[in-house]
């Protein structure tokens, strides 16, 4: 019995100690985050195997706001194997700090449940989006402030739905450190776009929604006949203190060096949409593309729209129209001639005529072909009596929006010619026209088809006389042309160049001068009568008479004369009534009567 009794007690021992030593593992606390808004603190582990040797019991969570090594109050009872998660609500943890461990006890006679490591609570911080800007080649560009703590295990980023104002997961971002990221998936060129950043950790918990940004989104319309662009756009929001915006706009035609324009401080948020419009007048260029930058209230960060291109289609406004020439041509007809702007949007010519530069009228309109025009245009104005007097004329340019440019007035030569005692005495205008310096005068004389110069004056003179008592031509008319030269300048356009212009053919008929012997001598030198004709008429008849009116003789050939005989007989010495009657070129009447005395 002795023996047996220290046996049986050495086998109980051996026995009864594994039991007496059994140690319970403890959970693994994963992650401990304090939510912002509430103060509740969300605590998750994970559950260790159980051991065999007993049933489960529960979890026991306990925490301390002391330090990390107590002192330890009971936080929760879990009952449940399967639950891993526990709200500390309550627990003020944006104020107050706390310390959580966890240890698992189950139905093991004798056991020891480990204490898990203890991990602090930390508040997962709702991101504040600094700022976000459209990029210029594209995508959103989302900046937030980096969080204070370690606590998020990352970001996610969300665009807010425009119309059920839902966010939608556009990515997310791994790191606490993370401050930055390009969304592409939106398109910031065709509308506004809202953005949230949430911050979560490795339990799963995400921050609540905070204040989201929305994009500045410009539109642009080109209103060619203006000259302007209506600019469009949302103010930039959810800056701390943001009522009331600076913005500047950053204009570049054809990729050039950008223009800036300060837009100023007066755009509230409160607005949906504002309009600014931008004056395009003068810029040349294919096309014209427009940004806007917001900027912060305290000038740290600045939000660009989005870029708008735009066809740089603006009217083209006419920069010159210059009447280059105006003549009268020998047809009766003017020609006119000016230069253009060949760049400028015309779409039509409208000539126009006044007689005393006073009061124009138009007598055509030309139609132009957008992107075909000359340069030097040309036409002729076939309505015009030249030999009423001169004539002003003006060209006006119009463009496909209505605006016109009218050309300076020109005037042209108006040539008066009469016969005045034995001269034809001429009196003509100056050619009046802008940029032109005049040189000299030519009076010519027209002769068939032929300028015939007579004399050359100063642009000062405007009249002449030309002897003509004893000129003898075909048929007594006198024609005269005056031709001024002249130097059309235009130096801001590097132009120089010798020109001339004609006036009307001016034309004077001299009656006929008739010149009449009063004695002839058939038998002598003198041997026949005739009148001697100055300007030979148009019509003529030459009557020779006895004194009692018998006709005697007629012709109506200038050259053949009487030779005093009568139906072949030779007439007695006397006296004889002549008649001579003519007609001039100009219609005019001349008649001669008198007495003729025969010799024999």
């Amino acid at each position: 019995m002795k023996l047996i009794l220290p046996i049986l007690t050495f086998l109980f021992v051996m026995v009864a100690l594994p039991l007496l030593a059994q140690t319970i593992p403890a959970p693994t606390l994963q992650c401990v985050a304090t939510n912002e808004q509430t103060g509740a603190v969300d605590i998750t582990w994970t559950a260790p195997p159980l051991d065999p040797c007993g049933p489960f019991t529960q979890y026991v969570l306990q925490g301390s706001t002391t330090s990390a090594t107590g002192p330890w109050i009971q936080v929760a009872l879990v009952n449940s194997y399967g639950t891993t998660t526990f709200n500390h609500t309550g627990a003020n943890a944006t104020v107050v700090d706390w310390y959580y461990r966890i240890f698992m006890v189950q139905g093991c006679g004798g056991s020891v449940s480990d204490t898990s490591a203890v991990l602090a609570e930390e508040i997962l911080f709702t991101p504040t989006i600094d700022y976000i800007t459209v990029l210029p080649g594209g995508g959103v560009e989302i900046n937030w402030q980096q969080s204070p703590n370690a606590a998020p295990d990352g970001f996610v980023v969300l665009y807010i739905d425009g119309s059920t104002g839902l966010g939608i997961r556009i990515d997310s971002v791994l790191g606490s450190t993370a401050t930055t990221y390009t969304d592409v998936s939106q398109d910031a060129g065709a509308s506004a776009v809202v953005y949230e950043v949430k911050a979560f950790n490795s339990c799963g918990n995400e921050t609540a929604n905070n204040p989201t940004h929305t994009t500045i989104y410009l539109d642009a319309t080109v209103d060619p006949c203006a000259q302007e662009v209506s600019l469009s756009f949302n103010p930039y929001r959810n800056w701390p203190g943001d009522t009331v915006l600076t913005y500047r706009l950053e204009v570049v035609v054809d990729g050039g060096t950008p223009t800036i324009t300060d837009l100023g401080n007066n755009y509230p948020t409160s607005i949906a949409r504002y309009t600014y419009v931008y004056d395009i007048a003068g810029l040349s260029g294919n096309t014209i593309e427009f940004r806007l930058v917001a900027e912060h209230p305290n000038g740290t960060f600045e939000s660009s729209s989005n870029a708008i291109s735009a066809p740089l289609n603006a009217l083209q406004s006419i920069a010159f129209n210059m009447i280059w020439n105006a003549t009268v041509n020998r047809d009766s007809t003017i020609s006119l001639s000016w230069i253009v702007d060949t760049t400028a949007d015309i779409s039509s010519y409208v000539i126009t005529r006044s007689a005393d530069g006073v009061t124009y009228t138009g007598i055509d309109t030309i139609p132009t072909v957008l992107g075909s025009l000359n340069y030097l245009n040309a036409y002729i104005d076939s309505s015009v009596d030249v030999n009423a007097n001169s004539w002003y004329y003006q060209v006006i340019a119009r463009d496909t929006c209505g605006f016109s440019l009218a050309s300076l007035p020109v005037r042209t030569i108006f040539l008066a010619a009469e016969l005045v005692g034995g001269f034809n005495e001429l009196n003509w205008n100056n050619y009046e026209q802008d940029q032109t310096f005049l040189l000299n005068t030519e009076i010519l004389r027209a002769q068939s088809s032929t300028l015939v110069p007579v004399e050359t004056v100063l642009p000062a003179v405007n009249n002449y006389q030309d002897p003509v008592e004893s000129a003898i031509t075909t048929d007594g008319t006198f024609c005269y042309v005056i031709k001024t030269e002249y130097q059309f300048v235009v130096p801001s356009m590097g132009i120089s160049r010798g020109l001339e212009t004609f006036s009307q053919v001016a034309c004077v008929d001299l009656p006929p001068k008739i010149f009449i012997p009063n004695a002839f001598v058939p038998d002598g030198t003198n041997k026949t009568f005739k009148p001697v004709l100055l300007f030979p008429p148009k019509e003529y008849s030459f009557y020779v008479f006895d004194r009692w009116g018998k006709e005697l003789f007629f012709t109506e050939n200038i050259i053949a004369g009487w030779n005093g005989t009568y139906n072949g007989e030779r007439l007695p010495f006397g006296g004889y009534v002549y008649v001579v009657k003519a007609v001039s070129q100009a219609g005019e009447v001349v008649e001669e009567k008198g007495v003729v005395v025969l010799v024999r």
